[in-house]
């Protein structure tokens, strides 16, 4: 079976973003799945889309650091494997391609036990371990919150503690970057978890930024013994050069985002202006391969 390439959307904040994006996708065969933020008016994102997007049936809330990115992902998958795709890749709206559709198809690994995702051990300073271990009612994005909520869920914090292992068991809490390409025989494994552990589900749905260890957890525990060849997103995590990283590709310099094609398939985020954009992508995917 050849690679085929099933593209995974999660969209809430620019319908022009999106349209970009899935005009870029359009380049290419490839399927399309969307999903909307329930917050969002999906009115306004379908009118952007290709005719060939289709988009989830069930939406749910997918605020920074909640369960609900995860719960549209699922979602997605679901939808995904009912079409004959060998892959399903994740990219939110404000990404896009480092080449051709089809050219990434080629580029995809070929062993269905490859996965184009990033894994490392929970506990360190970017992933630490409060994430599963600890519980509050106040966490939510620091960036939309004013100092008597951010204090009080530091309070929360300092008190709140639970024993992740009563409920992973013999699991090992994993992690890794949002962004990943999956094999066909990994997204199926994914959505036969969800299924077959609603226990361990609900222990996830409690966590906190679970889109960046709940399928490193999944995966990384399965008997398949996967073999993880990192993220295929590209993003400047560089410090100092904006408020909140990772940092818009407009202050990032062409040259590091054509090298950065030498290890990623995409890239992100995008500004609201699509156009220089759109010139770009079209005149990085003649270059030659590396």
């Amino acid at each position: 079976m050849e690679n085929s390439l099933g593209f995974l959307v999660l969209a809430y904040r620019s319908p022009e973003l999106l349209g970009q994006l899935l005009r870029s996708i359009s380049e290419g065969d490839q399927k399309v799945f969307v999903h909307i933020d329930v917050r969002a008016d999906q009115e306004k994102f379908r009118k952007k889309a290709s005719s060939r997007a289709v988009f989830a049936s069930r939406r749910f809330s997918c605020g920074w650091g909640t369960w609900g990115r995860v719960a549209a992902t699922i979602e997605l998958i679901r939808h995904g494997l009912q079409e004959p795709v060998s892959h399903l890749a994740l990219i939110s709206e404000d990404s896009f391609l480092l080449f051709h559709p089809a050219e990434i198809e080629k580029r995809l690994p070929r062993s269905e036990l490859t996965l184009l995702m990033d894994v490392e051990p929970m506990g360190t300073k970017s992933k630490p371990m409060s994430r599963i271990s600890k519980t509050s009612p106040f966490r939510g994005d620091p960036r939309s919150q004013d100092f008597g909520v951010r204090f009080l869920n530091k309070m929360y914090l300092l008190v709140s503690r639970r024993d992740w292992r009563r409920y992973l068991g013999k699991m090992t809490p994993l992690a890794g970057d949002s962004w990943w390409i999956l094999p066909r025989r990994a997204a199926q494994e994914i959505v036969d978890f969800v299924d077959s552990r609603p226990d361990v589900v609900a222990f996830f749905e409690s966590t906190w930024i679970p889109d960046e260890h709940f399928f490193q957890t999944v995966l990384g525990n399965s008997p398949s013994a996967y073999d993880f060849a990192g993220s295929p997103m590209y993003a400047n995590w560089t410090s100092g050069r904006g408020s909140f990283p990772p940092y818009f590709l407009r202050e990032c310099d062409e040259e590091e985002i054509l090298a950065s094609r030498a290890n990623h398939l995409f890239a992100r985020k995008l500004e609201l202006d699509d156009a220089p954009f759109s010139d770009f992508t079209k005149k990085m995917w003649k270059l030659p391969a590396p």
